[in-house]
């Protein structure tokens, strides 16, 4: 009896790490979302997370490397608005200006909103550090089409002490086009 658990436990074993292995395989890295503002009753899409820019030059021993981007639309009673989440480091207090690049080629943003003007209670991702400085900025449908072309997003800030640059692209390379396609104003 003992012989014919260890097989049975030995036969399944495989098993099981192949079902957890599959399992892990389709996790996303990144993947868009629905969620409810509870506070104010606006329907929000949006990514799981941020994406993820890195410092292209070092800025520094205690200086962050990471700066994040990221879209979101409001939907309040059938009012959308398409909106661009920025967060940065700003260890210093140096309140840079940034802007925003796709291969090489400038991104326009709208006016700068705060959560009241969204109609929100707070903004849809969390801020990275208790040192990051977020904008939020109305952004076009066809903005974000550019933004959704293949290439190395940058992220320039500039502030008095000159200029620091993050890049990196989205994961998976789809992220701002499953974005849009889920959008109410994808026809737009």
């Amino acid at each position: 009896m003992e012989n014919r658990r260890r097989r049975l436990a030995a036969g399944a074993a495989p098993g099981l790490v192949m079902l957890f292995a599959a399992g892990c395989a389709t996790v996303p890295d990144n993947a868009v979302e629905e969620v409810l503002d509870e506070s104010t009753g606006t329907s929000l899409t949006r990514l799981a997370r941020p994406i993820e820019l890195l410092t292209v030059a070092p800025r520094g021993p205690n200086a962050d490397p990471f700066a994040y981007v990221a879209p979101f639309e409001t939907n309040r009673m059938g009012q959308r608005q398409a909106y661009l989440w920025l967060a940065f480091p700003d260890e210093r207090g140096e309140s840079p200006e940034p802007s925003l690049s796709i291969a090489d080629r400038a991104i326009t943003l709208g006016a700068q909103r705060t959560e009241r003007d969204a109609g929100l209670a707070a903004w849809p991702y969390e801020r990275p550090a208790p040192w990051s400085r977020v904008f939020v900025y109305d952004v076009e449908v066809g903005t974000l089409r550019a933004l959704g072309i293949a290439g190395e997003w940058r992220l320039l800030l500039r502030g008095p002490n000159g200029t620091a640059t993050f890049a990196g692209t989205p994961r998976p390379p789809t992220l701002l086009t499953d974005f849009i396609a889920r959008l109410g104003a994808a026809d737009d």
